[in-house]
C-alpha cells in the first residue's frame, strides 16, 4: 500500500513537473512570438513614417519648385514690362527730339528766310 502511495506521488510528481515545464516552454515561445510580432510592428510603424516623411518632403519640395517658378515668371513679366517701358520712353523722347530740333530748325529756316529777302 506504501509503494503504491509512493508510486502514485511519483506519478503526479513527474506529471506536475511535466506539466511544469510544458508551461515554461509555452511562456518562453510566447514571449518570442510576442517580440516577433513587436517587432514586426515596430518595422511597419518604421517604414509608415519613412515613407510619410518622404511623401511629405516630396510635396514640400513640388510645392517649393512652383512657388520658384510663379516668382521667376513674375520676374521675367515684369522685366518684358520694364523693357517694353523703357523702350516707350526712348521712342517718345527721340521723338520730342526730333520735333524740337524740327521747331528750332524751322526757326532758323524762318530767319534765314527773313535775314535773306
Amino acid at each position: 500500500m506504501k509503494a503504491n502511495k509512493k508510486l502514485e506521488r511519483e506519478k503526479i510528481y513527474k506529471v506536475k513537473r511535466i506539466e511544469i515545464t510544458d508551461l515554461l516552454k509555452v511562456t518562453v515561445l510566447g514571449h518570442i512570438v510576442v517580440a516577433v510580432v513587436v517587432a514586426a510592428v515596430v518595422v511597419v510603424v518604421v517604414v509608415v513614417v519613412v515613407v510619410v516623411v518622404v511623401v511629405v518632403t516630396a510635396v514640400v519640395v513640388v510645392i517649393v519648385v512652383k512657388v520658384v517658378v510663379v516668382i521667376v515668371v513674375i520676374i521675367v513679366v515684369v522685366a518684358k514690362v520694364v523693357v517694353v517701358a523703357v523702350s516707350v520712353v526712348v521712342i517718345v523722347a527721340v521723338a520730342v527730339v526730333v520735333v524740337v530740333v524740327a521747331k528750332v530748325g524751322y526757326v532758323y529756316i524762318f530767319l534765314i528766310v527773313l535775314l535773306t529777302s
